[in-house]
C-alpha cells in the first residue's frame, strides 16, 4: 500500500510540476513580447545620454519649431516642450497637417546628436476633419 501511494504522489507531483513550469514560460515569452512590441513617447526633456549611445529606437513627442527643408524628401526641425528640445531628421512624406506649432510623435533613433526619424505621427484633436471636408462646411 505505501508503494502504491509513494508512486502516486510522486506522479502527480512530477505534473504538477510540469504544469506549473509549462504556465510560467508561457507567461514569461509573453511579458518579452509584449515589451518588445510596446513603444512609449518620451519628451525632449527626458532623454539622456544613455539614449544617444545605445542608438535604439524609441519615440519622441513634443511640437514643431522651426522647419528647414534640406536635399529632397528630407526636413530638419527641432521637436521641443517646455524645457527642452531635440534636432529632428525625417526624409519621407510628411503628413498633410504637419506645420510649426503641431504637435508630432516621431519615431527613431540619435545618429550624431540629431535624432533620425524612420516614423512621422502628427497629432490631431478630437474634430479631426479631412481636407476635402473642410473645404465644403459643416
Amino acid at each position: 500500500m505505501y508503494q502504491i501511494c509513494s508512486i502516486f504522489h510522486r506522479r502527480q507531483f512530477w505534473i504538477i510540476f510540469g504544469a506549473v513550469c509549462l504556465v510560467l514560460s508561457a507567461i514569461s515569452f509573453i511579458v518579452v513580447a509584449l515589451r518588445q512590441t510596446s513603444s512609449f513617447f518620451r519628451l525632449p526633456s527626458e532623454i539622456t545620454q544613455r539614449d544617444r549611445v545605445l542608438q535604439r529606437s524609441f519615440r519622441i513627442a513634443g511640437d514643431v519649431g522651426r522647419i528647414e527643408y534640406h536635399s529632397p524628401g528630407e526636413i530638419r526641425f527641432r521637436v521641443a516642450d517646455v524645457h527642452s528640445s531635440e534636432e529632428v531628421s525625417f526624409r519621407g512624406i510628411v503628413p498633410d497637417f504637419f506645420h510649426e506649432g503641431q504637435s508630432v510623435i516621431v519615431e527613431g533613433h540619435f545618429i550624431k546628436n540629431i535624432f533620425v526619424a524612420e516614423r512621422l505621427l502628427v497629432r490631431h484633436d478630437e474634430k479631426y476633419r479631412a481636407k476635402d471636408m473642410v473645404e465644403y462646411g459643416p
